[in-house]
């Protein structure tokens, strides 16, 4: 059966401790599950939106959500609390990648954080950000539209530029017809140093493509290093050359050979 993604982080919290009354965890650590839940299910929304979840193991995505919705429903008393002591509390072990995935989800925030109109005044890093997460989740498509709008605008740069100076000079923009060239080509326009072919990388790319795994060297390229490269225009030794020259014998037999096929 198909496992929503609901159903995923549901059966996630259902192993916390963090929901119900225990003399292991301070009241102010406790927090109602569907809230959590609810959250934490954004988060991971947020994570697919923007590339974090490609190729990586659910769990630990799984487990950031959940550690930075439980804190942005309480920021002022649990921003302070790790990673590792929030799974102890919990009760859960923690998955080694989790710690990572919550710096990416963390980045992902400052990244949308200053398209809000409330925010943008406001200084907003990796430790703050948090607080501000329920409003960033709430308007995520716009914000996303938004991050990404100038990227796509810097990247076809080479074909605004030009338009915008046929409007300023001619007083003929890019609407007057549809299909006809009523301007200067692009190669006839003057650009800015670099401008016209300058193109700015992707705002969220895929985690192969953004952490490249290092491969190690094999021994066979780690033995060769100590040695000369070929380039086959070396000189030739006597004693090599020896072992192309043939006797008279041998080069009877060879004869005889060739003859008789």
């Amino acid at each position: 059966p198909t496992l929503s993604l609901l159903d995923l982080v549901k059966t996630h919290c259902d192993g916390y401790n963090l929901f119900q009354k225990s003399a292991s965890v301070p009241s102010i650590f406790l927090e109602d599950k569907d809230k959590v839940v609810d959250r934490a299910l954004q988060f991971v929304e947020l994570a697919s939106e923007t590339w974090l979840v490609t190729g990586r193991h659910p769990v630990p995505i799984v487990t950031a959500a959940a550690y930075l919705a439980w804190q942005s429903l309480l920021p002022q008393h649990r921003l302070k609390c790790s990673l590792g002591k929030f799974c102890q509390l919990a009760g859960v072990k923690q998955p080694p990648p989790a710690s990572r995935r919550v710096k990416e989800m963390v980045a992902i925030l400052v990244r949308l954080a200053p398209q809000l109109d409330w925010l943008a005044s406001q200084r907003i890093d990796a430790k703050t950000v948090v607080k501000y997460s329920g409003d960033i989740l709430r308007h995520r498509v716009l914000l996303l539209r938004q991050t990404l709008r100038p990227a796509r605008t810097e990247n076809a740069d080479g074909q605004t530029g030009p338009s915008k100076g046929m409007e300023t000079d001619g007083g003929e923009g890019s609407r007057g017809g549809e299909g006809e060239d009523t301007g200067p080509s692009l190669q006839d326009q003057p650009s800015p140093a670099g401008s016209a072919h300058k193109r700015t990388a992707p705002v969220f790319l895929p985690p192969c493509l953004t952490q490249r795994k290092r491969r190690k060297p094999c021994p066979e390229a780690e033995g060769s290093h100590g040695t000369e490269l070929i380039t086959g225009e070396e000189e030739i030794s006597d004693s090599e050359i020896e072992q192309y020259l043939r006797t008279p014998e041998e080069v009877a037999a060879f004869r005889a050979a060739c003859a008789s096929l």
